[in-house]
């Protein structure tokens, strides 16, 4: 059952991919039975980079994990010790969240350790 949810929780994406006008698709940085993850950049201004997480858009929405993870970055905006919420919302096939980056990629934290 693990593996059709992490099957089902893949958002394809291209390099490139425009995120309502606002933010451009630059590279994925991981994916799980959560969602994906990819870097994105500011459409309007290119120095600003942040991390957009996505899954797909679910016919129950009460099965929706990120719109759960929404609302609690949303109580944890003023705290220095999680991401901003640069943005939030649908499209027809998908839920996203941008948020912004804190440091680097998990991955090369635990291959430096």
């Amino acid at each position: 059952m693990a593996s059709s949810m992490t099957t089902a929780a893949i958002v394809k994406l291209n390099v490139g991919d425009k995120i309502k006008d606002q933010f451009v698709v630059q590279k994925k940085l991981g994916e799980g039975a959560c969602g994906t993850v990819y870097l994105v950049r500011g459409i309007k201004n290119a120095k600003i980079y942040a991390a957009m997480k996505a899954e797909p858009a679910l016919q129950n929405k009460d099965d929706e994990i990120l719109k759960m993870e929404v609302f609690v970055l949303k109580k944890l905006q003023k705290s220095k010790h999680a991401c901003k919420i640069l943005m939030s919302g649908r499209t027809a096939t998908y839920s996203f969240v941008i948020m912004t980056l804190l440091g680097k990629e998990l991955g090369e934290l635990h291959n430096f350790m």
